[in-house]
């Protein structure tokens, strides 16, 4: 059964799969980035006499939730990679959200969005999420 499901997979699926686990390791990467750097950012920022606690603890707090934000990202582009992989219909639905998302990413988020959303829609593509 699982060999039939594989015949199956459309090759752009394949490409979408693996996009999204790019996009996985890009968040990642981008995740770690943020929240790696956020002592030394807070570090630089306290030696500036003009900069007071507030903002300090403003900066702290937004590269923190950022970082939190692109981990949770990062896990819903894994899943959702597998889930397309697999041909899991959720999977779809969750691929679409995500590209409605990227498309505030200008410019290449939305590109990527609108081919991602452009490509998910086409009947054969959607039949091949029911079977």
């Amino acid at each position: 059964m699982e060999k039939e499901s594989v015949n199956a997979r459309p090759e752009g699926i394949a490409l979408l799969a693996a996009l999204f686990w790019i996009l996985a390791i890009l968040a990642l990467v981008g995740g770690l980035f943020m929240v790696g750097t956020k002592d030394a950012i807070i570090g630089i920022m306290e030696d500036q006499p003009e900069v007071t606690e507030e903002i300090i603890d403003l900066v702290d707090s937004v590269l923190l939730g950022a970082g939190i934000i692109t981990f949770v990202l990062a896990i819903l582009y894994i899943i959702t990679g597998w889930g397309l992989w697999k041909l899991k219909s959720w999977a779809r639905i969750v691929a679409m959200i995500l590209a409605v998302i990227s498309l505030l990413s200008f410019p290449i988020g939305t590109i990527i969005g609108i081919v991602v959303l452009w490509y998910l829609f086409k009947p054969e593509i959607k039949t091949a999420f029911h079977q």
